[in-house]
């Protein structure tokens, strides 16, 4: 068959549907003249093509990352991966193949946007395996994109290719790349930071925030580049880390702002199911097993940043943030909401549930980090067990104040066993600076810890 690029649309898409079959086959069409190099650069970028531009930049971009994920995962025959690597190398070496692509990383429409993303990220990944160097084009777009772009399509692509060339990275054994990589855009994402999260010191700036649309999608993936980034805080174990590793940390205040006073319901469970996997540090259990790594002795103000966070949780609680958050309906399987009869509508555990583990790993955090005792305990745990309260409405009754963990947790096993966990810790700390005080009884008691899961 002709490959060639010319003829029109038509044409050019048949032949990218038949090198498209040809690579499902498992087989390599021959370099005619480097007719499909030609084929994919003419389809990637896409400009004489009229009405079937659209249709004609998705398959090619779609086709690229095919093969380049191919390539990469090994799941082509090794004969075969020969004849695809040469059409990728002749791609990337000798034509602007990733000047077009990124140029689609600004492209208004958002499937086009984050099909260019996702092949951006795979021929990022594929240029690291072979040569050890990131695409200088995709450096310098993404890196202005961070810092002089608003909230929206560009920003989008441009964060969801870097964390995926981010989480790829963590799973493999160069941590040294990812160290560079961090070093590369530390001073962009902190200039993202500011424009996504409010000031420190002005509680209410949140307020000229407008939440649209496209700053929601923006914060949501943010929020999976914070996770990345302290993830990589831990897996590079380097003594010292950049800022944008420690944002989560260090500017956990800001984001617990965005929780009291952001209207969407979605980001507030994001951050707070974010902050719990910090707390617990788990992050990045969700990408791959960590087989036992943990935050300790991973650098060294890591001590002091956990210790912020912590402050940060418990001065937002004593302002009242509880008092702001609302919960909403719990969703069962399919998006339909769960409605008792007589009981009405079931609060949203998940966000209950992260809510709680994040107060109540702060509070034990802080006890074993002070030495004069001063947290207040029993103020805190009270701003809880209220919380829950309002939010189960008069749905339940408890006989203990300490039978809401039960309530919350009975039927998850591991969130069960840190609330347990942090519990026991508070309970025992509290009971040796404290004595026998007995206002302690009221909120702790050594029987709370034989939790009844079948309340």
């Amino acid at each position: 068959m002709d490959m060639s690029a010319s003829g029109g649309a038509e044409q050019l898409f048949q032949s990218l549907s038949h090198v498209y079959r040809g690579f499902l086959r498992g087989t390599c069409p021959r370099l005619m003249g480097g007719d499909v190099v030609k084929v994919i650069m003419s389809g990637v970028c896409g400009r004489e093509h009229g009405k079937a531009s659209w249709e004609i930049s998705c398959s090619s971009m779609t086709l690229l990352e095919k093969i380049t994920s191919g390539v990469l995962l090994h799941k082509l025959p090794a004969d075969v991966s020969a004849g695809w690597e040469e059409i990728l190398k002749a791609l990337l070496e000798e034509t602007d193949l990733m000047s077009q692509l990124v140029q689609q990383l600004h492209a208004e429409d958002q499937l086009v946007s984050h099909l260019a993303a996702k092949t951006v990220s795979r021929c990022v990944l594929y240029l690291l395996k072979k040569s050890g160097m990131w695409s200088p084009v995709w450096q310098k777009t993404c890196i202005q994109v961070f810092s002089s772009c608003p909230p929206g399509p560009a920003v989008d692509a441009c964060l969801w290719s870097l964390i995926e060339v981010f989480k790829r990275l963590l799973t493999g054994p160069s941590q040294e790349t990812v160290r560079n990589l961090v070093a590369v855009f530390d001073g962009s994402i902190m200039v993202l930071c500011s424009k996504l999260l409010p000031e420190e010191k002005r509680e209410r700036t949140l307020d000229i925030f407008t939440f649209t649309k496209s700053w929601t999608t923006t914060f949501c993936l943010f929020l999976d580049l914070l996770e990345a980034l302290t993830m990589s805080s831990i897996s590079c174990e380097a003594e010292v880390c950049l800022r944008s590793q420690r944002i989560a940390l260090i500017h956990s205040s800001a984001l617990l702002t965005v929780i009291s006073y952001c209207s969407e319901v979605f980001i507030r469970k994001k951050i707070l199911l974010f902050l719990k996997k910090v707390l617990l540090q788990k992050v990045g259990d969700d990408w791959f097993p960590r087989d036992g790594m943990s935050f300790r002795l991973r650098y060294k103000s890591l001590s002091s940043d956990m210790s912020l966070l912590t402050r940060h949780v418990l001065q937002a609680v004593t302002a009242g943030c509880l008092q702001r958050i609302q919960t909403e309906p719990a969703a069962s399987f399919g998006g339909a909401q769960h409605i008792l009869v007589d009981e009405g509508p079931k609060p949203d555990g998940v966000m209950l549930r992260a809510l709680s583990l994040v107060l109540l790993k702060s509070i034990e955090l802080q006890l074993q980090a002070e030495v004069d005792g001063t947290t207040d305990v029993c103020g805190h745990l009270h701003s809880l067990w209220g919380f829950l309260r309002r939010s189960y409405a008069s749905q339940v009754e408890v006989t203990h104040l300490c039978c809401w963990i039960s309530l919350l947790f009975g039927d998850q096993d591991d969130d069960l066993m840190e609330a347990a966990s942090s519990f026991l810790s508070i309970f025992l700390i509290s009971r040796y600076i404290h004595a026998f005080d007995a206002k302690w009884f009221h909120y702790l008691h050594y029987r709370c810890l034989l939790f009844r899961v079948d309340l």
